[in-house]
């Protein structure tokens, strides 16, 4: 009995001291990691290093950054990119936890874009549960898509990685030669120098003075794997796109924008053949029909193709050009310029009725009804900036482009009312209600998330795609101000989306520009999965999906675009409707798709021997309580 006993308190102890450092190990939320930086100093550049300490709790998505010395705002653009990053490999909802990065240094300019990838590992290894190699630093700005961008002062980085003890270093591909100034005396009197700059090895170098490790790395998974030894393995969906409803849905609109199309361009083209032109207005009117004409032919062979948004784009183009030049028609028939102000008045007396009709409160039956709208929403709003800068024009007395602004916001207007047509397309049970102020937190969440991005940017890159995404993110704040929030969502997205490819499209070359443009694809393919998980079809996902590929051959970086305004769609998709649902209606949240795997089992051995460790610690003071325990006195 007494034996017994014993046995079962020393087991209890021993299963008491196992479980809390297996559960230790689970619990794993804190990830340290060293983070270098250059300062400047009278001798040149000299390399320096600081504690990173990333922590993830249960939360709401919030990021907060310590930094001790303070350091550049861009640090903080860092860590919110870092995190979204970090979500988007994992594919996992960041709403549900808060990120905590803390910088410790002596200096003040540690931080900045180059911490960003290192800042990326430790916030992956912190969301796997994994710890970081204390042994390995990493060096290197971090891309929207996981590719780790190029940053300076890596001979100084790597001298300061040597002496904080590391034995690796992780730099960003293509940047494994460093130059250097050479001084040469040619002669001593009279004193002539010649400065030049000298190539140097990083790899070798560092191996042969510092016996440091220079790992070259393309992405964050790279990264991540070299300094935790374990890799992330994404899990392509396997299921394919279902666009039997989307392709219905749109081949309707394509059907009857190309009909509309045709048969405005058969109209005009009498017109102005039974109409005196003068021998230029003929000439005019004659370009404006080809090139309507060409953009039709252009629509008729995506149909064809069963393309259907990229035929409807193409037949929209068509109705601008054969609307302006049926609006120069009448202009040059009135010969007043009467006849503008009254069109202009008109058109503005158009989009308050058609803006008023979208915008009041409205109930769904079905979940895809709220993208469709929103999307009508923006048409509306983008045809009233249409007119805005046709009446500038007006009132400049440049007139040809007031009508041309004009007709353009006319047809944006047809396209508005197509795509609320698509409403009666979807049918079900649900009782959605739609308001135009629900957006206002999403666009407003939307235009931080661009005005962030845009500011990382801007420490990285300067380039045609970061001036458009200053472009649609200050259109964006002039729709918020005027509570135009669909219009700000949309112009907010695809601000975002422009800041995104001012950083990836950095360094790339022919050949690196198409393997991420079929990169991009998949990733495209995995987000609209999601939203179709979901219950929905992200009709502009799809949409700019299916138009990346008309111009993947003929013009891919214009490809690019589309796919990155595809992924942020996506993901809109999800948002605009969950704002729209009630608390008690919520989405489910998006699948994990990736499995971490070690390289070798050299982790695993460690984890399993320090559990043996803490289970033979367990047993034996057991052990020692069962035998040192006092006796009862009899």
């Amino acid at each position: 009995m007494k034996n017994t006993k014993t046995i079962k308190i020393f087991l209890l102890l021993a299963f008491i001291v196992f479980a809390f450092s297996f559960a230790k190990a689970q619990e794993l939320r804190k990830v340290n990691i060293k983070i270098l930086g250059v300062r400047q100093t009278g001798k040149g550049e000299e390399g320096v290093a600081a504690d990173l300490t990333v922590e993830v709790t249960n939360g709401n998505g919030r990021v907060f950054v310590d930094t001790m010395p303070l350091t550049e705002i861009d640090t903080q653009a860092s860590a919110r990119l870092s995190q979204e990053v970090s979500c988007d490999i994992l594919g996992i909802d960041c709403s549900k936890y808060d990120f905590f990065y803390v910088i410790r240094g002596q200096f003040p300019m540690i931080g900045g874009p180059s911490a960003g990838a290192a800042m990326t590992v430790a916030t992956l290894a912190a969301l796997t549960n994994i710890s970081v190699g204390s042994n390995v630093m990493i060096t290197g700005t971090i891309n929207p898509d996981g590719t780790i961008g190029s940053v300076g002062g890596l001979l100084a980085k790597a001298e300061a990685a040597s002496k904080e003890g590391a034995d690796v270093m992780i730099i960003p591909t293509g940047q494994e030669t460093v130059y250097v100034e050479k001084t040469t005396i040619l002669s001593q009197v009279p004193l002539v120098k010649e400065t030049q700059m000298v190539p140097i090895d990083l790899v070798a170098y560092s191996k042969e003075h510092w016996n440091l490790t220079v790992v070259p790395v393309r992405t964050i998974e790279d990264a991540f794997k070299h300094a935790t030894n374990y890799e992330i393995i994404k899990q392509k969906k396997t299921k394919k796109i279902d666009k039997q409803l989307y392709s219905k849905t749109m081949k309707n609109m394509c059907e009857d924008l190309i009909e509309k199309s045709e048969t405005k361009l058969q109209i005009l083209s009498e017109n102005i053949s039974s109409m005196k032109l003068s021998y230029s207005q003929s000439q005019e009117m004659n370009a404006l029909l080809n090139t309507s004409e060409e953009k039709l032919n252009n629509a008729k062979k995506f149909y064809e193709d069963e393309s259907y948004y990229s035929g409807a784009s193409f037949a929209v183009n068509s109705l601008v050009f054969s609307t302006y030049a049926e609006n120069l028609l009448n202009y040059y028939s009135s010969e007043n310029i009467l006849f503008i102000e009254k069109m202009l008045d008109e058109l503005k007396e158009n989009i308050t009725i058609t803006q008023t009709d979208f915008l009041q409160t409205r109930i769904f039956d079905d979940i895809n009804d709220v993208e469709s709208i929103v999307v009508a929403i923006n048409r509306i709003m983008e045809a009233e900036k249409m007119l805005d800068n046709a009446y500038k024009d007006y009132y400049n007395k440049d007139y040809s482009s007031a009508i041309y602004y004009a007709s353009f916001s006319q047809v944006r207007i047809l396209t508005a009312n197509e795509w609320a047509n698509l409403t009666s397309f979807f049918k079900g049970d649900m009782n959605i209600t739609f308001n135009n102020t629900r957006l206002r937190e999403l666009s407003l969440k939307r235009i931080s998330e661009a005005s962030n991005t845009i500011a990382y940017a801007k420490t990285v890159s300067n380039n045609a795609f970061l001036t458009e995404a200053e472009n649609h993110l200050e259109s964006a704040n002039e729709a918020f101000s005027k509570q135009d929030y669909a219009y700000a969502l949309f112009e907010a997205v695809e601000a975002k989306a422009e800041a995104n490819l001012a950083m990836e499209t950095r360094g790339l070359t022919n050949e690196t520009l198409s393997n991420k443009i079929n990169d991009d694809i998949i990733d495209v393919e995995i987000s609209i999965k999601s939203a179709e998980e979901n219950g929905l079809i992200p009709l502009l996902a799809i949409s700019y999906l299916e138009y990346a590929n008309a111009f993947n051959e003929t013009a891919p970086a214009q490809a690019l675009v589309f796919l990155n305004y595809a992924k942020q769609y996506s993901k809109i998709s999800t948002a605009i409707i969950q704002a729209m649902l009630n608390s008690n209606n919520e989405l489910n949240p998006p699948n994990e798709n990736y499995i971490i795997k070690p390289i070798t089992c050299e982790a695993n051995k460690n984890q399993l021997f320090i559990q043996a460790i803490m289970l033979f610690i367990g047993i034996t003071i057991g052990f020692l309580y069962a035998v040192n325990k006092p006796k009862k006195r009899t």
